[in-house]
C-alpha cells in the first residue's frame, strides 16, 4: 500500500493515503484516509471496484446506501448512467 494522493487547492494541500485493500467475490474494496497535519488519519472514503464499475460505499464514517456508481464499466465514450443513493438521511439522484 503506502499509495498517497496529494491535492493542491489554492494555498492548502490535502493528502489521502490508501490504508486498506480487501479482495473477495470478484470485488476489491479500498479505504482512503486523509492525513492530518498532526500525522493522524481521518476516515475519507471507501470504494468498491467490481466488474460492473467503481462504487463509493462510504464517505467519512457514513455508509452510502445503495453504493453510488462513480464509473460504470465497460467504459465507452459518451456512456451515461443513472445513480440514486442515500447519504446522511438525504436521497440523491443523478
Amino acid at each position: 500500500m503506502n499509495t498517497k494522493l496529494v491535492y493542491q487547492q489554492y494555498d492548502d494541500e490535502f493528502t489521502y493515503v490508501l490504508t486498506h485493500v480487501e479482495t473477495a467475490n470478484q470485488s476489491t474494496t479500498i479505504t482512503l484516509e486523509q492525513l492530518n497535519r498532526d500525522g493522524s488519519f481521518s476516515p475519507s472514503e471507501k470504494l468498491r471496484i467490481t466488474p460492473e464499475g467503481l462504487f463509493r460505499i462510504e464517505l467519512g464514517i457514513q455508509q452510502i446506501d445503495p453504493p453510488c456508481c462513480s464509473l460504470e464499466t465497460p467504459n465507452n465514450v459518451g456512456l451515461r448512467w443513472k445513480s440514486s443513493f442515500k447519504f446522511s438521511d438525504e436521497q440523491f439522484t443523478g
